[in-house]
């Protein structure tokens, strides 16, 4: 079953996306000071929502059964994002 990954700013809606296991989704997009891109996934019954560009420094993320976890962009740290509501 995929996760389906919605991700948006205030000037851009990437709409929903299919995500299956171990694949990897990415997106590029204009960027200002001030860009904050979020997203949404849903998994089963399972539903989160985390900021994946702008008051993060995360670069890369990854969601699994514990929630959403990253890679800090300044010192390679791996972070906890967010759990599963």
């Amino acid at each position: 079953m995929a996760l389906i990954l919605h991700c948006m700013s205030g000037d851009n809606d990437l709409r929903g996306r299919a995500v299956e296991a171990n694949a990897t989704y990415e997106f590029t997009f204009g960027m200002t000071l001030d860009t904050l891109f979020w997203c949404k996934a849903a998994f089963r019954d399972l539903r989160l929502s985390f900021v994946a560009f702008g008051q993060v420094n995360v670069k890369h993320f990854d969601v699994s059964d514990g929630g959403v976890d990253g890679v800090d962009a300044y010192n390679g740290d791996r972070v906890h994002v967010c759990d599963w509501n």
